[in-house]
This record gives C-alpha cells, sequence and structure tokens, in this order.
C-alpha cells in the first residue's frame, strides 16, 4: 500500500511538474520609477468618464524620453467638472493639453500601463509586443509623491488572453470611474426635475383647412405632467415619452417613433413641429402654442 501511494504521488509530481508552464516575474519596474515626464508623450482624447493617450499611447522610444517600453496613460478626473456635465468633451480635452504636470496631478486620478522593452520586438513600423509578454500598472500616490506599482499580469498574444488583459486593465479603474458616473446622474436626475417642473402645463393649438373640397379643424393639447406626458388630437389622447428637456426646448416621442418639439422662439412664445404635426394642415411646419392661463401678449 506505501509503496502504490508512493508511486502515485511521484506520477502526480511529473505531471505537474511538466504541465506547468513557467511564469516569469511580472514585476519588472519597483516603485522608484519617474513617468512624470510621461505625462506629456501625447495628446487625449476623451472615452466615457476618462482620457486616454490617444492612437498608440506612448511608444518605446528612448531618443524621446520613453526608454521603459510600450505605454498607455489613463486619466481620470477627481471630480466632475463643467465640461463633462454640459458634454463638453473637445473643450476638456484642449484644458489637458494645456495642463502643466502638476496640475494633471493634481486634477486626476493618473493610471499608466506598461509593456517593458524587453517583452518588445522592432518591425519596420515600431515596437511591438513578443508573443508572452507581462504588462505592470502604475498609479500616482497623492499622499507619499510617488509612482506605485499595483499590479502586473503575464499574457499570451492571442485573443482569448487580449480579452483577459483589456478585462483585468479596466477593472483597475472601475471604481473610480462609477464615481464619477454616480455623481453625473444624480445631477442630470436633480436637473431634470427642475426643467420639468418648468414645462408642467397645458399646450394646445387650432389647426384646419381645406381636403377634397371639404372644410376640416381640430385641436392638438399637449398635457405636460409629473408622472405622464400626453398629446391629444381631437380628444385622442396618447402617451408620450420625453427624448430630451433643456430650458428651451422638450422633445417627445409617440409609440411609433415620431417626435414633437416643442420649444420657445426668440420672443419667448412657445411652438411645435414634428411631422405629424405637418401633416395636419401642410404647409405649416409649426404651430403657435397657447398654454394654459398664459397670456401670449405677455410672455
Amino acid at each position: 500500500m506505501t509503496i502504490t501511494k508512493n508511486i502515485n504521488y511521484f506520477v502526480l509530481s511529473i505531471f505537474i511538474l511538466f504541465s506547468c508552464k513557467e511564469v516569469p516575474n511580472c514585476r519588472e519596474f519597483d516603485n522608484a520609477i519617474d513617468f512624470d515626464s510621461l505625462l506629456k508623450c501625447e495628446l487625449y482624447s476623451y472615452n466615457d468618464f476618462y482620457f486616454i493617450t490617444a492612437d498608440y499611447g506612448c511608444p518605446y522610444d528612448p531618443a524621446s524620453g520613453n526608454p521603459y517600453g510600450n505605454v498607455s496613460i489613463y486619466l481620470i478626473p477627481k471630480k466632475l467638472s463643467q465640461e463633462l456635465i454640459e458634454k463638453n468633451y473637445e473643450s476638456y480635452e484642449d484644458k489637458i493639453h494645456n495642463f502643466n504636470i502638476e496640475k494633471l496631478k493634481k486634477e486626476f486620478h493618473i493610471y499608466i500601463y506598461i509593456i517593458p522593452k524587453k517583452y518588445l520586438v522592432k518591425t519596420p513600423e515600431g515596437y511591438y509586443q513578443k508573443k508572452a509578454y507581462i504588462k505592470q500598472a502604475f498609479t500616482f500616490d497623492n499622499t507619499d509623491k510617488v509612482w506605485k506599482n499595483i499590479d502586473c499580469i503575464f499574457i499570451e498574444n492571442d485573443f482569448e488572453e487580449r480579452i483577459r488583459e483589456e478585462n483585468w486593465r479596466k477593472n483597475l479603474l472601475v471604481d473610480k470611474i462609477n464615481f464619477l458616473k454616480k455623481q453625473f446622474d444624480d445631477i442630470n436626475i436633480i436637473d431634470y426635475k427642475n426643467q420639468l417642473e418648468n414645462w408642467q402645463g397645458t399646450y394646445s393649438f387650432d389647426f384646419g383647412g381645406f381636403q377634397m373640397g371639404e372644410e376640416y379643424e381640430g385641436t392638438v393639447t399637449f398635457k405636460i405632467e409629473d408622472m405622464a406626458t400626453k398629446v391629444s388630437f381631437n380628444g385622442n389622447e396618447e402617451l408620450l415619452n420625453i427624448v430630451e428637456i433643456t430650458k428651451d426646448t422638450l422633445q417627445l416621442e409617440d409609440a411609433a417613433g415620431e417626435i414633437f418639439k416643442i420649444y420657445k422662439d426668440e420672443q419667448g412664445y412657445f411652438n411645435v413641429s414634428g411631422h405629424r404635426i405637418y401633416m395636419l394642415s401642410p404647409p405649416n411646419e409649426s404651430y403657435l402654442l397657447t398654454k394654459e392661463d398664459w397670456n401670449l401678449n405677455n410672455p
């Protein structure tokens, strides 16, 4: 019995020895590296609440100040800016391009991903990762004022491994990004409620014309309420969805996907347009609305 056990353990050890491939130490760089000079190596572009170095990031190029490897840099704002709230991303990109290194550290959580130079191979197009390579992740610690190595991964250059690397990379960012998204959603909810309150009321207009030699007329009414928005064509009521709401414009959608646009003109009067509105009495593309208890002569 003892001999059989020893043989089994020996066979198992041999199996493990030959079935497990050697995985190198994935920490090529330590915390002593100073990546400050890389932060201005490339322009940044916006992508879903973070900014990333454009194109191929910062390729390995000792002559241009990158002796480390192929680098990509992510900037996650520490707080919502007015540009993010207003979705003015190009303006924010322009501001980032003019920030110095200290300003970038102050305004953003910074994450650097690097494939060390020993895992790169030179090609006519530049340096690319080998079949098997490592990637390290660093972030700048504003408390200790140092770059810290937070994680690393060993991967092979095939489709499944690239998906695994992408998930690993995004998981290191997700908490900071989700925090921003929640702030953004909270602001949008408050803004939506405030805007809806300003739009609440009943709006209507009369239409008419001649068709096939006969006169026709009718009334269209929009009811903008807290819980539901409706349109009524001569008493036939339909529910509408609000698809966009601002201080001066309200876009509503019916079940068929047709859009109604209620808006204020330069004089402050309410108007409505849309395909169904136009079809009531062509060529009228829009109609002046009357809001209940609202004096058109005193908007």
